[in-house]
């Protein structure tokens, strides 16, 4: 089984996302191979100094969580993309946004675990920041990449060129930014963009999905556009087990 990770809000995931004890819930409920989520969880939340009370009413990896893995043809809710995937919560903020050193931290903890043999294709990052990243963020990131891990990020959702913010060369060689699409297959209005620097785009305009407590929800932005890129990753992953960074990433950009 493979995997892909995604750090958030209020979490990250392998295979994507749920945050805190409703969120743990409601994955059990509708995604289908967990494995030992619980326990990842609370790993995580001891690696980065969190309580796990202060992240139990964060929604957001929930809904991402549900992009990817609810499960489908049950006759339940939503259905996610993939309905046979495992996911890893890693809390790397709060619901006020992720902090560089709490991504890094995050990061870092998710190339142990790869290193130590979990299965992990990619990181999906649909996490809120209000600054622009730190080189040890950077490094992190490419390190993820030397791992075997692709790093697909959500855009951002200001209507933005982020050509104008980022550098393309500051951009580690497997990192995804991935915009948000409408239901015309144009970019959303709100997505964040660029020639240089935002690779790919995915729906991300009333994508159907689910909140903790059972609550299903219409909602919009590119945090929802980048799971679906990070599963595409995980399946290609699946396919063939020798694919390198590159050939992911390259399939994805292709395609």
């Amino acid at each position: 089984m493979q995997r892909s990770v995604g750090i958030d809000v209020g979490g990250t995931f392998t295979d994507l996302v749920s945050v805190g004890d409703d969120g743990r819930v409601e994955a059990r409920k509708l995604l289908t191979t967990v494995g030992d989520q619980s326990e990842g969880v609370l790993d995580a939340l001891d690696a980065l100094g969190a309580e796990p009370a202060s992240v139990t009413r964060i929604v957001h990896g929930t809904s991402v969580a549900a992009v990817i893995g609810a499960v489908g043809n049950n006759g339940v809710g939503t259905a996610g993309i993939g309905w046979n995937v495992e996911i890893l919560p890693v809390v790397v903020g709060t619901s006020s946004g992720a902090s560089p050193a709490d991504v890094t931290a995050g990061i870092n903890y998710i190339i142990a675990l790869k290193k130590e043999g979990v299965n992990i294709a990619a990181i999906n990052a649909s996490y809120i920041s209000f600054t622009g990243p730190s080189l040890d963020e950077i490094n992190a990131i490419s390190n993820a990449g030397k791992a075997g891990m692709l790093y697909v990020a959500a855009a951002g959702n200001s209507s933005m060129n982020l050509d104008q913010i980022y550098p393309s060369s500051f951009i580690p060689s497997n990192m995804i930014f991935v915009a948000a699409t409408d239901q015309n297959d144009q970019l959303a209005s709100f997505s964040n963009y660029g020639s240089k620097t935002v690779a790919v785009g995915a729906p991300g305009v009333g994508i159907e999905t689910l909140l903790p407590g059972g609550i299903y929800a219409s909602l919009d932005g590119t945090s929802y556009a980048a799971p679906m890129v990070s599963l595409i990753a995980a399946l290609l992953k699946s396919y063939d087990p020798s694919a390198t960074v590159a050939e992911m990433k390259a399939a994805i950009l292709n395609s």
